[in-house]
């Protein structure tokens, strides 16, 4: 996954998580970390993706 602040390819996937389950990876360029939902309109809200789409739709 490319780093959302500094668009590098040398990310790498860290063990621990987000308290909703998502993967967080840390760019070892920026010296950023980030999860699989940053940069989406998805970011801040405190429900899953999936359910999220579920209540839209």
């Amino acid at each position: 996954m490319n780093c959302p602040y500094c668009a590098a390819a040398t990310t790498k996937k860290r063990a621990k998580k987000t308290k909703l389950g998502y993967a967080t990876f840390f760019c070892s360029q920026c010296q950023h970390s980030f999860n699989e939902r940053t940069g989406t309109p998805f970011n801040y809200l405190a429900f899953p993706t999936d359910i999220v789409l579920l209540v839209v739709l």
